[in-house]
């Protein structure tokens, strides 16, 4: 007689946590996207006018390439970001706002503690998230020809 090896279902919590997580990581790449339109559609800021650069999205991935921000990114292109994915999110339904929510440090605690989403998931929560793990991520991918000769020079 031959051993099989049990199946194991997957348990409905385990299968809620999933369709959260597809849920969340369609709309974060989604949010993604339109920030990264929405940026390639502003002029870039921190090089100046003598940028070979040809937007603010140009600017940022040169700036995630080279793993040094400028002293000024908080107060311009961090708050861009932060506002541009906030924007993103308010078009969003409270399923989808709760489903990225339980991908944040504070829902996964929530998650582990089973104790119940709030009703209202903060943007302040979850933007940070999605500019971390999506955006940003992005910019250090992202490449074209001004991309690479501007960092040749460096």
């Amino acid at each position: 007689m031959q051993d099989r090896v049990a199946k194991t279902e997957p348990n409905d919590e385990e299968q809620d946590r999933a369709t959260k997580s597809r849920i969340a990581d369609a709309a974060c790449k989604r949010i993604c996207r339109s920030v990264i339109r929405n940026l390639q559609r502003i002029e870039p800021i921190l090089f100046g006018d003598d940028s070979p650069l040809k937007n603010a999205w140009e600017d940022i991935c040169i700036q995630e390439h080279q793993q040094d921000r400028s002293l000024l990114w908080d107060e311009s292109y961090g708050a861009t970001l932060i506002q541009a994915i906030k924007w993103e999110l308010s078009k969003l339904d409270d399923v989808t706002r709760v489903a990225i929510w339980y991908q944040t440090d504070a829902g996964i605690d929530c998650w582990l503690d089973e104790k119940e989403a709030p009703s209202d998931c903060s943007p302040d929560e979850i933007a940070p998230f999605i500019l971390n793990q999506y955006v940003l991520p992005a910019a250090e991918r992202f490449s074209n020809k001004r991309i690479r000769t501007y960092l040749d020079k460096c």
